[in-house]
C-alpha cells in the first residue's frame, strides 16, 4: 500500500513538473529582483516591488519633441512553437511599440509579433486596476534558435513607463 501510494505521488510530481516546464517563463529576472540583470533599459531606470520605472530619454532624431525608452531582453534559446508574450504597463506616454523577434542560425531576423499601439488602443487590465496589459500570441518558426523582446514607449520629455509581469511562455 505504501509503495503504491509513493508511486502515485511520484507520478503526480513528474506530471506537475512537466506541466510547469511547458508554461515556464523564458524571461530571466522577470520580477526585477536583480534590477537590470539580463535587461537593456534606459539609464535612470528604478526598481521597486517588482516594477521597473523607465524614463523616456531617447530623443528621436527626426522629431526632437518625441522621446522613447527601451526595455529589451534577449532569449538565448527557444524552440519552435506557439508562445504568449504579455506584460502590464502604465504611464502617460502616447504610443507603445512591442516586438517579439526571432533569429535564425545564420542571424536572419524574423518578426514573430510586431505591434504599434496608440494610447486609445491600450487595453485596461481587469485583474490589475490602474494598469494596461498587452497579450499577443506568435509562432516561432522551425529555423529560429533564439529571440528577443522589445518594449518601447513613445512620448514627451519627462514621462516614464512603469512595467511589470513581463512573460514569454509556450502557449497551451
Amino acid at each position: 500500500m505504501n509503495i503504491r501510494f509513493a508511486v502515485i505521488v511520484l507520478a503526480l510530481a513528474v506530471c506537475g513538473l512537466q506541466a510547469g516546464e511547458d508554461g515556464e517563463n523564458l524571461v530571466r529576472n522577470a520580477d526585477f529582483k536583480e534590477q537590470k540583470k539580463y535587461w537593456q533599459m534606459n539609464p535612470g531606470t528604478t526598481f521597486q516591488d517588482g516594477i521597473a520605472t523607465v524614463p523616456l530619454t531617447n530623443v528621436r532624431k527626426k522629431d526632437p519633441n518625441t522621446v522613447t525608452a527601451s526595455v529589451v531582453q534577449g532569449i538565448p534559446s527557444i524552440k519552435p512553437g506557439k508562445y504568449e508574450f504579455t506584460a502590464y504597463y502604465k504611464g502617460e506616454f502616447r504610443n507603445l511599440f512591442v516586438v517579439f523577434r526571432g533569429y535564425t542560425k545564420d542571424k536572419k531576423q524574423v518578426n514573430i509579433v510586431i505591434k504599434w499601439l496608440h494610447q486609445k488602443d491600450f487595453v485596461k487590465a481587469g485583474d490589475k486596476p490602474g494598469w494596461y496589459k498587452f497579450f499577443y500570441v506568435g509562432t516561432v518558426p522551425a529555423d529560429v534558435v533564439r529571440a528577443s523582446l522589445h518594449i518601447e514607449p513613445w512620448g514627451s520629455k519627462g514621462q516614464t513607463m512603469q512595467i511589470t509581469g513581463i512573460e514569454l511562455a509556450e502557449a497551451e
